[in-house]
């Protein structure tokens, strides 16, 4: 009797902290993005956070699922220029785009679900424009569709780093100012 009660009054306690700390540690990251290999650093938003787990990828905290970001690195074809793969890669998102709007609607005729397909957003690019990112020359694109995308391609000889943040079309304008300001804290060594 008296090993139950150690067993409830220390032992729960103690393993209800430690799971405590533990998920708070897994859930929060740093407000600046560092990834090494690329010689890359970032400073996010106010209110933004790295995820822990992955180190490349970043979100709002309040609003995780839909408002996030992430850099990526690409390997260049070769004698591909930058300006090439950033065309090569919205031709190639429109084309996917388009097939899966064929596909859920073949798939909608088949299970009798007409309208399936049709909540697939059409992607509508609104700009892109050349610019220089840590000195480097860069391409910036702002796509709409279900998501507000605001991305940058910077060039970095054979391969090319994409920047970008996503978020919802509500929330995009209050935030844009600040996309924009972490863009401009970007450092590529």
């Amino acid at each position: 009797m008296l090993q139950q009660n150690i067993w409830q009054t220390k032992a729960i306690p103690a393993f209800l902290i430690i799971g405590l700390l533990l998920s708070l540690s897994c859930q929060t990251g740093s407000n600046r993005v560092i990834i090494q290999e690329l010689g890359f650093s970032m400073s996010l938003p106010k209110g933004w956070l790295t995820d822990s787990r992955e180190p490349s990828t970043f979100y709002e905290k309040s609003k995780r699922d839909d408002n996030w970001g992430m850099v990526v690195e690409y390997q260049l074809e070769e004698g591909e220029t930058m300006e090439e793969f950033v065309e090569n890669t919205l031709k190639e998102s429109e084309e996917m785009e388009t097939m899966y709007k064929k596909m859920a609607k073949t798939l909608g005729r088949i299970v009798g679900e007409e309208e399936l397909g049709e909540e697939i957003s059409e992607t509508r690019i609104v700009a892109k424009t050349p610019c220089k990112v840590s000195n480097l020359n860069a391409i910036e694109v702002v796509k709409e569709a279900e998501y507000t995308v605001l991305e940058v391609y910077i060039d970095k000889g054979d391969k090319v780093i994409e920047v970008f943040f996503r978020a919802l079309p509500e929330d995009f304008p209050k935030y844009e100012p600040s996309f924009r300001q972490a863009i401009e804290s970007i450092k590529i060594q």
